[in-house]
């Protein structure tokens, strides 16, 4: 279903940069950065190369989709992307995934931590901890709450993720510079300070390990493409969206966790409590304001997710490519366009949300919720990965002659896009050949970054599909200090090793079997229809 832009309430570049930011920079950093310090053994270096690594692999496949044309089909997402690239079949089997796995999976989780998030502001810090079930239940309120909003208005939930977006570098800021004056006057705290007993022997596995968690604060990066029908002069402004977003979350991590590595702790949390625990009225009150601007950004991170979620269901409905479409074309919303892919939305959160409960509510621990919103993120990087290779093999299999190298020269589609970064020249250059050598320097130049993003994504995949989740899991199969899952409410539960792995299985036979189970169930109801009609006849 195409949107006209001139029916369609549009957000500038601003507002998009925010509402990228917003759906990065929140969970990743303030909750999973822990479980990277102790992969690492709290070594100063390896966090922080961790982090650059992480960071590099991000921002190159951030800059790789920025020069790939993008679908003006509304909620497309990333398999608007592929469609694009003319394979109709994958961009298919990518949206249901997209849509079901991907949005289906993180949407609970992370309603869960930022419910979690939200008990640790409002709780007394002396009081007993709170029952995983309770946790649940606060997370099913604040995702129908984010829900019914953007039901009411798009254009206030947008307005929200500007204020969430400025109000979440606060205590980015001030916990960075926090952490850095601390450290450079309590040395014996830093990491820095190789007499810390914290402080451990580098690792390159606790780098490899800790890649899943800190990719999982920089994934939901390409959902503004989800958006792109909404976006003034999307062609130009969702590239830029990308690069500049990706640009600032990099920076904004990498300076918090060296913070945190001057105070030798890897939460927030923990870095307030250590830098005041000489002042108990000021450590309460700054832990307050602290709470609640993380509370804030966390909720932001929440809402930008619902957003994207939405406008994926309504897409996948619309083709008529999931299963349950021709059971939800019922519903009809004068008001809310979007309303069979939030009714979609809902049936899906609710779907994996009660495994999480199955899961997590016997155990008491948050440490499956935190394992397993690590999977989509290293399955979806290889998709990432295969998507720029696709990219990278039809642009270097079509060796365009002079002229229609002039004709796209021309193209609306290209200028639009901003000359800085693909460095073209003003669009009135008559000389061919200086013309030429300007395309070529840009073609070598993106397609060395293809390259790059190409072999970031798979890695990441790779490695854990060959080692991290495999082989390293049955080296030791019960060392239940080998993986360290878990954020506030772990209870001091571990997972096994062989069950970390034996999951990772499990879900990635999921995720590939699932679309080829929902293409079975759509010919199905297809043959159904048809009787019905004979019948009828």
């Amino acid at each position: 279903m195409k949107i006209s832009v001139k029916k369609t309430k549009q957000i500038g570049l601003f507002t998009s940069i925010a509402i990228m930011i917003s759906s990065v920079v929140g969970i990743g950093i303030f909750f999973k950065n822990g479980s990277i310090f102790r992969f690492n053994n709290f070594n100063e270096i390896g966090i922080i190369i961790s982090w650059v690594v992480a960071s590099l692999i991000a921002f190159f496949t951030a800059l790789s989709f920025a020069y790939i044309t993008f679908s003006k089909k509304s909620g497309s997402g990333i398999a608007g992307i592929i469609d694009e690239l003319k394979a109709p079949k994958c961009a298919r089997f990518i949206s249901v995934l997209q849509t079901f796995f991907y949005n289906g999976i993180l949407m609970p989780s992370i309603s869960f931590f930022a419910a979690e998030s939200l008990l640790m502001t409002i709780i007394p810090k002396n009081s007993s901890s709170p029952q995983i079930y309770q946790i649940f239940i606060l997370a099913i309120g604040l995702f129908l709450f984010f829900l019914l909003l953007n039901f009411i208005s798009f254009k206030f939930s947008s307005i929200l993720q500007n204020i969430a977006t400025i109000i979440k570098f606060i205590p980015i800021i001030a916990i960075a510079i926090i952490g850095i004056t601390y450290g450079i006057n309590n040395a014996q705290n830093s990491l820095f300070n190789h007499n810390n007993p914290k402080h451990a022997n580098f690792s390159l596995l606790g780098i490899l390990a800790s890649l899943p968690s800190i990719l999982f604060s920089f994934d939901s990066f390409l959902g503004i493409s989800s958006l792109q029908h909404k976006i003034k002069n999307a062609q130009k402004n969702v590239p830029i969206t990308l690069i500049v977003g990706m640009f600032l979350v990099a920076i904004v991590y990498i300076l918090i966790t060296i913070g945190q590595v001057f105070v030798g702790e890897g939460y927030a949390y923990g870095v307030i409590n250590k830098v005041f625990k000489n002042n108990i009225n000021l450590l309460k009150i700054i832990t307050i304001i602290v709470n609640v601007f993380i509370t804030i950004s966390i909720i932001g991170v929440l809402n930008s997710f619902v957003i994207f979620s939405i406008h994926n269901a309504q897409y996948v409905i619309n083709e008529k490519i999931i299963f349950w479409w021709s059971w939800i074309q019922r519903v009809q919303s004068k008001h809310f366009k979007e309303a069979q892919g939030l009714i979609s939305v809902l049936f899906i959160f609710f779907t994996w949300i009660t495994i999480f409960m199955i899961i997590s509510i016997p155990l008491n621990t948050d440490a499956y919720i935190d394992l397993l919103s690590n999977y989509p993120i290293v399955f979806f990087f290889a998709v990432y990965g295969l998507i720029i290779a696709f990219a990278f093999y039809k642009k270097v299999k079509t060796k365009q002659k002079i002229k229609g190298i002039k004709k796209q020269y021309y193209t609306s589609d290209v200028t639009k896009r901003p000359k800085w970064f693909f460095n073209y020249q003003n669009s009135s250059l008559k000389n061919k050949n200086i013309l030429n050598k300007e395309l070529k320097i840009a073609n070598n130049w993106i397609l060395s970054v293809w390259i790059i993003g190409i072999t970031s994504c798979l890695f990441v995949f790779l490695y854990q599909f060959l080692y991290g989740y495999t082989i390293y899991a049955w080296l030791d199969p019960y060392n239940l200090k080998l993986y360290t899952f878990g954020l506030f409410y772990a209870n001091n539960v571990s997972v096994i090793p062989w069950i970390v792995s034996l999951l990772f299985f499990v879900m990635l036979i999921f995720f590939i079997g699932f679309p080829f189970l929902n293409d079975a169930i759509l010919n199905l109801n297809h043959k159904k229809v048809n009787k019905q009609q004979k019948v009828f006849v």
